[in-house]
Parts: structure tokens; C-alpha cells; sequence
């Protein structure tokens, strides 16, 4: 459910989820020696067939 009590949308499910797995990778410890002090960008794009629906860093 959202914030506001409704359901979510497929989309919105998806885009959780990714928010959630693009953090669990960030905080890998190889992502984490690799980057060697450097700021990562987590940035997740959200396609429906070839279009781009979303794209936001987080």
C-alpha cells in the first residue's frame, strides 16, 4: 500500500523494489572497495516496453 492508504500500482511496486535492491548492491562490500572512497550515484530507470518512464538517482 502507499502512503495514503491505496494500493499500489504495478509500477509503483516495481519501482520499490529496485529502490531496495539498488541499496542492497550499493552496500555490497566489492561495490564498496571498488568505488575506493568515491560517491556512488544509485540511479534507477524505469522502461515500459522501449519507453522511459522514470528515471530519478536515489
Amino acid at each position: 500500500f502507499t502512503e495514503d492508504g491505496k494500493p499500489m500500482t504495478k509500477a509503483e511496486k516495481q519501482w520499490r523494489e529496485a529502490v531496495e535492491q539498488i541499496h542492497r548492491y550499493a552496500e555490497a562490500p566489492r561495490v564498496e572497495a571498488l568505488r575506493q572512497g568515491t560517491k556512488l550515484h544509485l540511479i534507477i530507470m524505469q522502461f515500459e516496453g522501449w519507453e522511459l518512464k522514470r528515471l530519478e538517482e536515489v
